[in-house]
């Protein structure tokens, strides 16, 4: 399974400990075969000045914000986009997309709704963090 996580879902989980976000996030280890987590520059510059804006809002320590990244670096396989896809209602939203294409993802896991709307993108299906939970991790 190959599943990308919006930034949205990566920013929840590393700073709401008990949402849905941080379960999808704790949990993917459990899935067999573990999934492969896509991961490209444009998202992770993302994640980048998005950790660094809370991080200045809170006064969070730049270690704190460094150990989330290293985290998120070591659970992800970097890929490298070549489409310039369109698609979302959001133009912002459409390098998301891009990668959703080029990654093969066949989950895109988001909070965002202009994404959510889609429903499915290509192959894609694209759900909240709560719905790939109770589909892949029934209790």
């Amino acid at each position: 399974m190959r599943i990308l996580i919006d930034t949205n879902i990566w920013i929840s989980a590393a700073f709401w400990r008990r949402g849905n976000p941080r379960r999808l996030v704790d949990k993917l280890g459990e899935l067999k075969p573990p999934p492969v987590v896509l991961m490209d520059a444009w998202l992770y510059g993302e994640l980048l000045e998005t950790f660094e804006y809370i991080r200045q809002r809170y006064r969070l320590p730049k270690k704190e914000i460094k150990l989330e990244l290293d985290r998120i670096r070591k659970r992800t396989t970097w890929v490298t986009v070549t489409s310039a896809v369109t698609g979302s209602r959001d133009v912002t939203d459409n390098p998301m997309l891009s990668l959703t294409k080029d990654g093969g993802a066949d989950y895109l896991i988001t909070g965002d709704q202009d994404l959510a709307v889609l429903k499915r993108f290509g192959k894609t299906r694209i759900i909240r963090a709560a719905k790939f939970i109770e589909k892949n991790f029934p209790t």
